[in-house]
């Protein structure tokens, strides 16, 4: 917004109220790793895409978990209201049972991974797994879902910002910012 002349104020919430608060008006947009789904499209408009995603379940590089029966019986992370915890509850009845424990964010989930309090977590934040810059080596992807979405940002039904938003992202694009910014934070 700021390539295009806005100031924006950033507010920082866990995802299961984010879409609540943008229905609220409390703000008047959700930027992050929101996945388009087809439930989410009747509910509310999203900008272009700007990322490709996938859901996964992550477990220490030098864990003992090497397959998802492993999972059976292990504590369990999962960012509540996202696409991942409905991924790992999927995963459960072929593979559990084991205790899921819902976070408000993503990077709890992987301090308690490493610290031990979980044995895996569910995730669509693979790029951090591939490109940890504490220790590239510390986490290893266990199973992957079998399907991918766009990532948006999300907006109320009608609502303009939208068409702002996206007039900033293509210039994004076009003018290589957007592909820079895949390498500096994402590796790719």
């Amino acid at each position: 917004f700021n390539r295009m002349g806005y100031d924006i104020e950033t507010v920082d919430v866990a995802f299961a109220g984010i879409f609540a608060g943008l229905m609220a008006n409390k703000w008047d947009m959700c930027v992050s790793g929101i996945y388009v789904t087809k439930a989410r499209e009747a509910e509310m408009d999203f900008t272009d895409p700007y990322q490709e995603g996938f859901d996964a379940i992550v477990v220490l590089a030098k864990g003992d978990l090497k397959k998802p029966g492993d999972l059976k019986g292990k504590k369990v992370a999962a960012e509540a209201g996202t696409a991942s915890a409905a991924f790992l509850a999927g995963l459960e009845g072929d593979n559990g049972p084991f205790e899921t424990l819902g976070y408000d964010d993503k990077e709890t989930m992987f301090l308690d991974l490493e610290n031990g309090r979980v044995q895996a977590l569910a995730t669509g934040f693979i790029d951090f797994v591939k490109k940890n810059k504490q220790d590239p080596n510390m986490f290893r992807v266990l199973v992957t879902s079998q399907d991918n979405y766009m990532i948006a940002g999300a907006v109320r039904t009608g609502d303009k910002i939208r068409d702002i938003f996206n007039e900033g992202l293509n210039s994004m694009k076009k003018d290589g910012t957007l592909a820079k910014l895949y390498e500096q934070f994402l590796g790719v």
